[in-house]
């Protein structure tokens, strides 16, 4: 697999790391990104968090980047984070899952969502007529909802505007989705059949390198 192609990085957590695992792992990360992760109250936050972080860690290890350089990690003014020598990388998390998928070749977004009832009539606004019409004539609205929820989200990740762009703005075939005058093409991310996981990328023709990675207990 060549350096321009893309890989994505997944794990899966159930339990809380002990204390002495959580302590190795958070001090292989920069100190300001210790601080970020550990602000938040839930641990299955913070684990969310710090396991992004240690796949993006190993992503860029695998690509010949010294251990450091989480370090030089910036945000733009939409506060996209982003890496110099033309890295993109994109994290999500849900549930008991973490993703993170990084190339050298183009932009990228990654996003996971586990699949759970909720009241469908709150986001009727953020689908065209057509999608909802999709969704709500499919025998499993959820899987179709989330389907199209992830794809939405993947792509602004990728665009890198976020919530200043409508999600209603996004058209989709299932294979590559259309933003204003923008072409992302998409790939469907198989995790777990609970959840729904899209890549949206701006690259037409790449090999594209899914590996999970265990962490301890």
């Amino acid at each position: 697999m060549s350096d321009n192609d893309i890989k994505i990085l997944h794990t899966h957590f159930s339990s809380e790391l002990s204390n002495k695992t959580w302590n190795s792992y958070l001090h292989k990360l920069p100190e300001a990104i210790q601080g970020e992760i550990i602000r938040y109250k839930r641990w299955e936050d913070r684990q969310a968090r710090l396991f992004g972080k240690l796949l993006l860690l190993e992503c860029l290890k695998d690509r010949g980047y010294p251990s450091d350089y989480l370090n030089y990690i910036e945000f733009d003014k939409y506060g996209r984070p982003y890496l110099e020598h033309d890295i993109d990388f994109s994290i999500s998390h849900s549930g008991e899952y973490v993703i993170c998928a990084i190339t050298d070749a183009g932009k990228l977004g990654v996003d996971i969502e586990r699949i759970k009832p909720i009241d469908l009539s709150d986001f009727e606004r953020y689908m065209t007529p057509e999608q909802w019409k999709k969704i709500k004539e499919d025998s499993n609205e959820y899987k179709i909802f989330y389907r199209y929820w992830t794809i939405k989200e993947s792509v602004l990740k990728a665009d890198g505007r976020g919530l200043s762009i409508p999600l209603l703005e996004i058209n989709t075939d299932w294979k590559k989705a259309i933003l204003f005058d923008s072409v992302w093409f998409l790939r469907e991310i198989s995790i777990e059949s609970d959840y729904s996981c899209y890549l949206a990328t701006n690259i037409e023709h790449s090999e594209t390198c899914l590996k999970k990675i265990n962490f301890g207990p």
